[in-house]
């Protein structure tokens, strides 16, 4: 076992005995003690932007115009609905219809056909 290190020892001077921990040295591994190896990986090619990452691509499959006009229109419907609906069925609770409101708001189809299958404005039968 040696005594004394050299200079070019990855711990510095450890003539005292004790590695000092301020010596950045490369660590063949991440440890909590040794700090993470800073190789990053190089990418050769440039980036390029694809043509469908815009206009008139992006989101929801680019609804604009007239269309989105027409589902806001059908979504506020479908909420005020099914959110009548909710205040009616469950004893003319506001909470119950803010809820079927959201519901409407963000299934449009699906929530008033619940609601029609459910009886439209009907309390709901205890029991």
């Amino acid at each position: 076992m040696r005594m004394h290190s050299g200079p070019n020892d990855i711990f510095g001077d450890v003539s005292e005995g004790v590695p000092n921990p301020l010596i950045p040295h490369v660590h063949p591994y991440p440890t909590r003690y040794h700090g993470p190896i800073w190789n990053q990986p190089m990418f050769t090619k440039p980036f390029v932007q694809t043509q469908y990452a815009s206009a008139p691509y992006a989101g929801l499959g680019a609804i604009s115009g007239t269309n989105a006009s027409l589902l806001i229109s059908v979504q506020l419907l479908s909420a005020a609905a099914s959110g009548y609906h909710g205040y009616k069925r469950h004893g003319n609770s506001p909470t119950w219809g803010l809820l079927w409101a959201a519901l409407g708001l963000a299934f449009p189809i699906v929530v008033p056909a619940v609601a029609v299958g459910q009886g439209y404005g009907k309390p709901e039968k205890k029991g």
